[in-house]
C-alpha cells in the first residue's frame, strides 16, 4: 500500500542519534538534516534529492541561501518529524525524492482544524476504511500530545475535550517509524506495536 510503496521512515526529534556538532541553541542546517537522514537508511540516496518541504514551504538545494536560512531558524529541540522518500511528489520535480521537515510552528488556525477533524475521524469516528486505505492495517497511528503518548483508552476523551483555537500545530504521518532507530524517550511507556502504522502529534500553546 501508499506506506510500503513510499518507503518513507519517520524520525523523531528526540531520538539519541549522534549528532553533536552542532552546540545548544544553534540551527540546523543541510548536513545535520542529511545526516539524520542517513542514520535513519544508509540505503537512501540522500544526494539525489533536491527538494525540501520546510514546514510545507517548498525549497530546492539549488537555492542554497534560502534553504541554509529555513533550515538555521529551527532548533534540534523543535524538530517534529523529518520524512522522506525516493519518490517525487509531482513529475515535474527535479532529482530523486524529496526530504520533509516539520518544526514546532504555529499553523493556520484553517488547517489546524481541518488536521483535527480528520484525527477524529481516525480515532473517535473509528474510520476503519480510511485507517486501512492510508496504513494496510486495522491498527490506529500513536498519538502524541507535547510529546507525551496518550493512552489508546483515552484518546476519545482527550480529542473530544481538545480546543482547536488552543492548539499550537497538529501533524499527522501515516508513514511507519523507522524501528532501527527505537527507542523514542517521548514518554516513559510506549505502545510500540502502533507506532509502525504512523504517528499523530498534537501541540498546544503555552
Amino acid at each position: 500500500m501508499l506506506a510500503t510503496r513510499m518507503k518513507t521512515l519517520i524520525i523523531l526529534t528526540t531520538l539519541s542519534l549522534s549528532l553533536s556538532t552542532l552546540l545548544n541553541g544553534q540551527g540546523i542546517n543541510k548536513a545535520y538534516v542529511d545526516k539524520w537522514v542517513k542514520t535513519a537508511d544508509n540505503s537512501f540516496a540522500i544526494d539525489s534529492v533536491k527538494r525540501y518541504y520546510i514546514n510545507e514551504h517548498c525549497l530546492t538545494s539549488f537555492d542554497t541561501l534560502d534553504l541554509s536560512s529555513k533550515l538555521k531558524e529551527i532548533l534540534p529541540n523543535e524538530i517534529v518529524r523529518v520524512s522522506f522518500s525516493e519518490m517525487n511528489m509531482c513529475g515535474y520535480e527535479p532529482g530523486r525524492g524529496f526530504v520533509s521537515i516539520i518544526s514546532i510552528h504555529q499553523q493556520p488556525q484553517e488547517k489546524i482544524n481541518e488536521q483535527m477533524e480528520y484525527v477524529k475521524e481516525l480515532f473517535v469516528g473509528n474510520d476503519n476504511f480510511l485507517v486501512k486505505y492510508l496504513l494496510n492495517s486495522a491498527k490506529l497511528p500513536t498519538l502524541y500530545i507535547d510529546r507525551v503518548v496518550v493512552p489508546r483508552s483515552r484518546i476519545n476523551s482527550v480529542l473530544n475535550e481538545l480546543d482547536p483555537n488552543n492548539l499550537l500545530l497538529v501533524d499527522f504521518c501515516p508513514f511507519p517509524i523507522s524501528t532501527n532507530l527505537y527507542p523514542f524517550p517521548m514518554s516513559n511507556k510506549l505502545p510500540r506495536q502502533n507506532e509502525r502504522n504512523g504517528v499523530v502529534q498534537i501541540w498546544k500553546k503555552k
